[in-house]
């Protein structure tokens, strides 16, 4: 017999979980864009865990704000958004 397990080591139930393709890295942290009035503004964040897809963030974003998940690789600061 073979029995498969999930085993919850951690969980926050204040957390923010972000998609995992929304965060960027460089050498001087992690950031995320958001949508600030129809301008892309860069967020520098710190993260904690990851699973399924989804990091958690423990600072730098608050609950409310409207990330930016498609095409976060291709904006820049102050860059002006258009919703589709």
């Amino acid at each position: 017999m073979t029995a498969v397990l999930k085993i919850a080591d951690y969980t926050n139930k204040n957390a923010i979980a972000v998609p995992l393709n929304s965060i960027q890295r460089t050498d001087e942290g992690d950031f995320a864009f958001i949508d600030s009035n129809g301008y892309a503004r860069k967020k520098n964040i710190k993260t904690g865990a990851s699973y399924g897809g989804k990091t958690e963030v423990l600072s730098g974003l608050t609950a409310g704000e409207k990330l930016i998940t498609e095409g976060s690789g291709e904006v820049e600061d102050g860059d002006k958004l258009k919703v589709l």
